[in-house]
């Protein structure tokens, strides 16, 4: 496929657009791609990294909260006090991290 190639040459302000069969003149206007280049452009939504929903919680407070490892497996040696310290969540104290992880999660 031969795409149509776009020359943009300068006469003052003006630009002037060529193609093989045609010539464009004027500021963008009647520029053959068919969008109006003095738009500016939005930038795309950030997605919410689902990794992160699953393994973190946004407080209300601004804080994120995250489960504790180790209560998984090999539990035999551990106190009973301590297994039930491991389950409950706890904050992530890193200012760093946290501003990560809250872009991450992108209010939820």
């Amino acid at each position: 496929m031969d795409k149509q190639h776009h020359t943009p040459l300068t006469l003052g302000r003006q630009k002037v657009y060529t193609t093989r069969s045609s010539i464009w003149i004027g500021l963008f206007s009647g520029c053959p791609t068919g969008k109006d280049k003095r738009k500016e452009r939005q930038m795309p939504k950030m997605k919410t990294k689902k990794c992160a929903v699953k393994r973190m919680k946004l407080s209300k407070g601004g804080k994120i909260l995250r489960s504790q490892g180790g209560h998984a497996h090999l539990n035999n040696g551990k106190k009973r006090s301590r297994k039930n310290n491991l389950c409950g969540r706890t904050t992530i104290e890193n200012h760093k991290v946290t501003k990560t992880y809250a872009r991450a999660l992108q209010g939820r």
